[in-house]
């Protein structure tokens, strides 16, 4: 996803929940949309600042495999991300030195490191070349990329044979369901009513 595609797809939607609150943290963390006013950090939307190339090398070297080269240019722009929390989608980062210090005081502002995330014995049954790149919280299914530049799919653990949900790369996958997702929820940052068009 290179920097024009992210700037339209991405970043020009998010300034919908903009009215709500928005800031960045010292990290380099952008938060869009503050849902929960309880809590400081209580958004949406959550940005990480862009991977380094040394650091998503590290993170191929880890785990001997070589991410899609959307998914890299996505990283060099945001290293990973959180978007419609709580129940939306979540993509994995790498991780970087410099987030030491402030990882072991604060993990939970930083992005989840895809590095642990492949390292589930579920995986084994899938070919090698595989990559778990994020989740969607809202359909409790994993973001499979297949092969190096092959297709993205959902993978539901209960439904290990359903491969119905399907695209031809990390772009297309990102851009459909943060569509998708931006039409199911209001304003506010509130899911919308599920109508089922049945009379």
């Amino acid at each position: 996803m290179n920097s024009e595609i992210f700037q339209k797809h991405i970043l020009k939607p998010l300034e919908r929940w903009a009215p709500l609150g928005q800031k960045t943290d010292e990290y380099g963390t952008k938060y869009i949309g503050h849902i929960f006013k309880d809590a400081p950090y209580g958004y949406m939307h959550e940005l990480y600042s862009p991977a380094t190339d040394e650091s998503i090398k590290l993170a191929e070297e880890k785990l001997t495999k070589v991410f899609p080269e959307q998914l890299m240019e996505f990283l060099k722009l945001s290293n990973g991300a959180s978007f419609y929390s709580p129940s939306g989608l979540n993509i994995f980062g790498v991780f970087q030195r410099t987030y030491l210090p402030g990882y072991e005081a604060h993990p939970w502002r930083f992005p989840v490191d895809i590095t642990t995330q492949n390292k589930f014995t579920w995986l084994q049954s899938f070919p090698e070349d595989v990559i778990v790149i994020g989740k969607n919280e809202g359909a409790n299914t994993w973001i499979i990329s297949m092969a190096n530049e092959g297709p993205i799919i959902e993978y539901d653990r209960q439904d290990p044979d359903d491969f119905s949900w399907e695209w031809a790369s990390f772009d297309d996958w990102l851009i459909s369901e943060f569509a998708e997702l931006f039409t199911q929820h209001d304003d506010r940052g509130s899911l919308l009513p599920v109508t089922s068009g049945v009379q």
